[in-house]
């Protein structure tokens, strides 16, 4: 079981490295032998959710009240946003959202900022550790591809992204609601069928 859970661990830790670097396929040593992780993303729509992360982000480096008060993370899959984190002022709440809304090729916009101080360093980490056993579990689910979901993780609050089917949503809802810390889970899937 160690070996198996060590094997896990790897396959994961590697995927979060290489995916970045190498977005589409990717093919990882798992227990049975390998594995091929697929992405249902073209790889333009891959590359246009990289780069409406990076421009999002550049445009609130350009704001000193966003980059100096707040705490956000972006997230983007099939052009889809996510903002997670907190600010000090519904305003400034605002002003992230319309940024994210007015980037190119952004369909829609989550915004689940919080007006609030920011999180403890130890908070940020538990939520970091929590995405990695999060990911881990999925990853060790038998019939789950679960590197076509994304996982974020603010304030012990699961929020999944992907493009899936409901089979492979409600599946990976059900492992992440069983994991040791996770408070609540917020779907956000795009379904295949």
């Amino acid at each position: 079981m160690r070996k198996r859970l060590a094997t896990i661990i790897v396959s994961t830790l590697s995927t979060l490295m290489f995916t970045a670097c190498a977005p589409g396929i990717f093919v990882a040593g798992a227990a049975a032998g390998g594995a091929v992780i697929y992405d249902h993303r073209d790889f333009a729509t891959q590359m246009d959710d990289h780069n409406i992360v990076y421009q999002i982000k550049q445009r609130f480096a350009d704001n000193d009240q966003l980059i100096k008060d707040s705490h956000i993370s972006v997230s983007s899959f099939n052009h889809v946003v996510l903002l997670v984190g907190e600010t000090p002022t519904p305003a400034l709440r605002r002003k992230a959202n319309r940024i994210a809304n007015n980037t190119p090729k952004v369909r829609r916009v989550f915004n689940r900022i919080t007006v609030a101080p920011h999180p403890s360093i130890k908070q940020a980490a538990n939520d970091s550790w929590l995405t990695t056993k999060i990911k881990t579990a999925m990853l060790a689910e038998k019939g789950l591809h679960s590197t076509q979901i994304k996982v974020v993780t603010e304030k012990r609050t699961a929020y999944l992204m992907g493009l899936v089917s409901r089979k492979q949503a409600d599946i990976a809802t059900n492992v992440t609601r069983h994991v040791a810390g996770v408070n609540r889970v917020v779907k956000l899937f795009e379904y295949t069928h």
